[in-house]
């Protein structure tokens, strides 16, 4: 048998009712409004070329799939070349000649 001292604070009850969300209408009302009113405005221009260069490079798979591989091997070429240059370095006398001359002036 449990003792409740005072009174319990009761669920707080909300009134929310959840809206409808469509996507492809708020996505229409966004672009209309970018040609409607003033067409010199900056600020609506940004908004059109900046929407042209976003759905350009997502619409096209091909598009997007031709960079990353572009980036993928400028990244493979660029480990590449760091391999060849530390190669050389560490074959080379340089480093060894360096290390000598840090415990010479100890």
């Amino acid at each position: 048998m449990k003792f409740i001292f005072g009174k319990r604070p009761r669920n707080l009850k909300f009134e929310y009712v959840p809206r409808f969300y469509d996507e492809q209408k708020e996505d229409l009302d966004r672009r209309l409004g970018n040609y409607q009113g003033d067409m010199n405005d900056k600020e609506k221009v940004k908004g059109r070329i900046s929407q042209g260069l976003r759905n350009k490079q997502f619409s096209n798979n091909s598009y997007k799939s031709k960079l990353v591989k572009k980036s993928n091997f400028t990244l493979i070429y660029i480990i590449l070349i760091l391999l060849l240059i530390t190669y050389l370095f560490l074959k080379s006398d340089v480093l060894i000649n360096f290390i000598h001359s840090i415990e010479g002036q100890k």
